[in-house]
């Protein structure tokens, strides 16, 4: 619609910027302690076997 970024704000982030822009976040990362993320290669749960029952991302959660 032709608007323009001009900042990013979130309840939550685990990233601190996306494309150049800064995300303002209320909670990061850094606030749960033992929060962790991984691709699907580095992934030690998927190494040991371990099955997972749902995936979260940009577009929200969804059951396995």
């Amino acid at each position: 619609y032709g608007g323009k970024v001009t900042g990013i704000c979130a309840l939550f982030s685990a990233v601190d910027k996306v494309e150049g822009y800064t995300i303002n976040a209320l909670f990061t990362k850094s606030d749960l302690p033992g929060y962790e993320t991984h691709d699907m290669l580095s992934c030690p749960d998927c190494a040991a076997g371990r099955k997972i029952d749902a995936l979260v991302n940009n577009y929200g959660y969804s059951k396995l």
